[in-house]
């Protein structure tokens, strides 16, 4: 048994409850770009991770299936339902596959073989003139596109069951390797030397037209055990500027601009943020600066992605400010203004001729009017709560795929209408509470289902006026709040005693505190501290409070209470600051 194979069936399994997710996504939601370029890329990898632990029957099978995504993500074919129900079942097989790389030859089921042939008669169809070759070398070499790829293994790789002659074997199923050559700096002296460390590192030239995040995509299986730098060709940085500079406003960070155009995958940014993260309050350490001196991204694209940001948030800051009325609306305004100036000129020839009782009524109407007009202008101003929801729909559907967990939203209110201004504001908390509750609350569909939960977890949101508050309730029916990790987290942050008695409510309070994360470890969503506290702060602003409930194994409330009106809602925030700060 080769043994890399442990990681091999670890790294595997991951990717193939992705392409899952993607499949059910794919078939609910319809055609999207970048999930079919990352079904392909899972299913590539799937295939090269195979080849390199010598495992032929993943191998060919994962060729078929990836030959199928390719014509999908092509526009070759499209995503019907049958087809996605004969994906699925296909993702089934090399999950089974994969578990039986693990035993010994003799244990391979005939019924793996029955089960591979019925799949293959299905997807035949859908195969066109690739079925004896998907995805030749010829197609992905693109001359003079050289990438520039410095990879050094860790000396322990070879205890892995790990090769490095093999990832560079399969960085030929994505190109043609121009230049290879072999660095011994680390290699030391023959007293020293131990045959079974690894002392190797390359300096590689490939022609392909694979992405930055295929080519990273080669090195999954052993991404931990190695340093990887890869150059994309000048080339292929101006046509990053140029995808940089076309990119649709939006309020982004630098790093997010950098993945969307394939400048930058995610892992680099991890690292990328790991070492801004360590670097703080040592020396100024902006984003765009580590990544450059990381050797990630060019300063010519950084720069690009800094114009570009400061150009979108302009946008964005000014569309925020635009107000998009119907026409009917402005006419009956103007019919007003028109009325009220009229008005106002017969009742200033009137004053001049002397008092009559003609005056004494029209005041009053005039008066009316005004009144009707600046009605119609404060309702301008308002809009519908749906209008903060939308947004949240997709934001749950890329946030619960990035994490492996399945979830939908279901809304209410959205029908009311609040002032603009208040509906920018809860914009930003919704944000933090939906991520809040897919990271921390919604648990993964096998803990789920373990607990005799469906699959996919549920967030709800709804929203109602009492009186003249508007009050939103954000729940999820996950696991709820692990009240001994808070009270930990909140002890070894020596903000309360291990003996000190705490009421419930006290306790889930603790969670808003500025800092405060129950995070084992930070990630791209969690652990640092920020989230409650800001949304406290910034509903706070808008003269309203935030409390939260959670009940063990049913989930967690979190309840927004604030003004309906901007003025109420200004005072009270004034009101708020000033006793937050004397």
């Amino acid at each position: 048994m080769h043994s890399a194979l442990p990681l091999f069936v670890s790294e595997c399994s991951e990717r193939l409850d992705r392409l899952e997710t993607a499949l059910l996504a794919l078939e609910r939601d319809g055609c999207e770009r970048e999930a079919l370029d990352a079904m392909f890329r899972d299913a590539h990898t799937i295939k090269g991770n195979a080849s390199v632990v010598q495992s032929g029957d993943i191998e060919w099978f994962a060729h078929i299936v990836e030959s199928v995504l390719e014509r999908l993500r092509s526009g070759n074919l499209q995503a019907d339902r049958q087809l996605i129900s004969t994906l699925l079942p296909c993702v089934d097989h090399l999950r089974f596959l994969v578990s039986l790389a693990t035993q010994p030859q003799a244990a391979a089921s005939v019924l793996a073989d029955e089960e591979r042939t019925r799949l293959i008669g299905l997807l035949v169809p859908y195969l066109g003139d690739d079925i004896p070759q998907a995805h030749g070398i010829a197609a992905l070499q693109a001359s003079g596109n050289f990438w520039k790829i410095s990879v050094s293994f860790a000396p322990s790789v070879f205890l892995q069951g790990l090769d490095p002659v093999y990832f560079l074997r399969h960085l030929q199923s994505i190109g043609r390797l121009i230049d290879l050559k072999t660095c011994l700096d680390a290699l030391p002296r023959r007293q020293t030397y131990e045959p079974e460390r690894c002392y190797l590192g390359f300096d590689i030239e490939l022609d392909s037209v694979a992405d930055k995040q295929g080519i990273e995509d080669i090195f999954a299986l052993v991404r931990d055990a190695c340093e990887l730098r890869i150059t994309p060709p000048q080339d292929k940085n101006r046509d990053f500027i140029r995808l940089i500079h076309s990119m649709p406003a939006e309020d982004l960070q630098v790093g997010e601009i950098l993945v969307r155009v394939g400048a930058l995958t995610a892992d680099e940014l991890a690292e990328g943020l790991r070492s801004q993260r360590y670097l703080v309050g040592q020396s100024e350490s902006p984003l765009g600066k580590v990544l450059v001196e990381h050797g990630f991204v060019e300063p010519t694209v950084i720069d690009a992605a800094l114009q570009r940001q400061s150009e979108m948030r302009r946008t964005v800051s000014q569309e925020a400010r635009q107000i998009k009325v119907s026409a009917e609306r402005i006419e009956e305004l103007e019919a007003l203004l028109a009325h009220v100036h009229h008005g106002l000129g017969r009742l200033a020839r009137e004053c001049a001729a002397g008092p009559e009782t003609w005056l004494a009524r029209q005041i009053p109407a005039l008066v009316a009017q005004t009144e009707r007009a600046i009605e119609i202008s404060q309702d301008i101003q308002r809009v519908r709560l749906g209008s903060v929801f939308h947004p949240l729909h997709r934001l749950i559907r890329d946030t619960s795929h990035g994490l492996g967990k399945q979830a939908d939203l279901l809304v209410s209110g959205g029908e009311l209408e609040v002032e603009r201004c208040v509906a920018n504001g809860l914009a930003d908390p919704l944000i933090h509470l939906v991520r809040n509750a897919i990271d921390h609350g919604v648990e993964a569909p096998g803990e789920r289902l373990a607990t005799g939960k469906p699959a996919r977890g549920l967030i709800k949101i709804d929203a109602w006026q009492e009186n003249e508050h508007l009050v939103l309730a954000i729940a999820d029916d996950g696991a709820g709040i692990d009240r001994d990790r808070v009270r930990r987290a909140a002890t070894e942050r020596g903000m309360l005693s291990p003996d000190t008695p705490l009421e419930d409510a006290d306790l889930l309070a603790m969670l808003f505190s500025p800092g405060f994360t129950t995070a084992a470890r930070v990630t791209r969503l969690s652990g640092r501290g920020v989230g409650l506290d800001a949304v406290r702060t910034q509903i706070r602003a808008l003269g309203g409070d935030v409390s939260v409930q959670s009940f063990p194994a049913r989930g967690t409330r979190f309840e927004l209470r604030l003004p309906l009106k901007a003025r109420a809602a200004h005072d009270a925030g004034e009101s708020s600051r000033r006793h937050t700060h004397h």
